[in-house]
């Protein structure tokens, strides 16, 4: 995720057009919670907080691409524009 992360504000994450990957970040950085609710909410998410925010699914084939050839390991996305309210 770090590797991942670094990268793309280098620009080196792209798509195959060439154009970077729109990249939000892990969930551990998007989330705000109040203080007293940390710790419950670090719990229930567990594993999943690093987890990636992208906004398409091009975004996250590019990405997972990106991982791949420089063999820096996997990582999970979400892609926004897939996500639906419920």
């Amino acid at each position: 995720v770090k590797y991942l992360m670094n990268e793309s504000k280098k620009g080196n994450v792209q798509k195959r057009n060439g154009e970077p990957c729109t990249i939000y970040g892990p969930i551990s950085k998007l989330i705000h919670v109040q203080q007293n609710y940390a710790l419950a909410i670090e719990t229930a998410l567990g594993a999943n907080i690093q987890n990636i925010v992208l906004e398409s699914e091009q975004d996250a084939k590019a990405a997972i691409e990106f991982l791949k050839v420089n063999r820096a390991g996997r990582a999970t996305f979400y892609p926004v524009q897939t996500c639906k309210a419920q």
